[in-house]
């Protein structure tokens, strides 16, 4: 069982380990990228020779992007949001690696971004991660223009992730290109919108990324919780 967070829960954006429980394995599953035991009824059985049928495990998340949005409108205490969000998201990987969702070996590529060439690292422990990415903060960069990071992606390393999952307060300038990247890796993408970012948010990410609202795909943290949660199709 997942942790439990005590305290206030926020009207917008993530609020429990549950929550990040919940959201990556659908979106994993979502992606083709992994659903665990799986059983293939074509592979050679262990047990009887000459039959077929197993269970196999699927390919466990090996490299994820978090993607920060390092504007001038993303204060302190904005900020703050998103390393308490993935303090959370830290929190639930123990879950995640018991359903064999995320590998031993999973790298997380930390990327801000705003205007002008993003930032990038890699941190290698998991536990330091909302810290490092608090002390690595590169000054704040102008205004949040997605397209710096949805044209720069397919040009590097990054975009053979597997999730996309991008932090932002939705005050984003967003274009054309911004469309065909999300449409291009639908499947792929999490939206993790901060407390104020409120429904100009959600419609800004949703111009950009029309899928993420999408009927059962709901892939942006940010719509109000009740809403939010009669959207989130569990994992099966």
């Amino acid at each position: 069982m997942a942790d439990k967070v005590e305290g206030p829960e926020k009207e917008y954006g993530v609020t429990t380990v549950n929550e990040w429980c919940k959201k990556l394995p659908v979106i994993a599953s979502n992606s083709g990228i992994h659903t665990g035991s799986r059983y293939n009824s074509e592979a050679p059985s262990r047990r009887v020779e000459g039959a077929f049928g197993r269970d196999e495990d699927g390919p466990a998340l090996e490299n994820v992007c978090l993607l920060i949005d390092n504007a001038e409108s993303m204060n302190a205490e904005k900020f703050e949001s998103v390393k308490k969000d993935i303090q959370m998201m830290v929190m639930s990987f123990r879950k995640w690696q018991m359903a064999n969702l995320v590998g031993d070996r999973c790298r997380f590529h930390v990327i801000y971004w705003g205007s002008g060439d993003p930032v990038f690292y890699q941190f290698h422990n998991r536990n330091r991660l909302a810290e490092d990415i608090a002390e690595n903060r590169p000054p704040q960069m102008g205004e949040a223009d997605l397209s710096t990071i949805t044209e720069w992606i397919p040009e590097t390393k990054f975009n053979r992730a597997e999730v996309f999952i991008f932090f932002t307060d939705g005050k984003i300038k967003t274009r054309e290109t911004d469309r065909n990247f999300c449409m291009k890796n639908r499947n792929k993408i999490l939206w993790v919108l901060t407390p104020d970012a409120g429904q100009q948010g959600i419609d800004t990410i949703s111009n950009a990324d029309p899928f993420a609202t999408h009927y059962n795909s709901h892939r942006i943290f940010g719509a109000k919780k009740e809403e939010q949660e009669s959207n989130i199709p569990l994992p099966r």
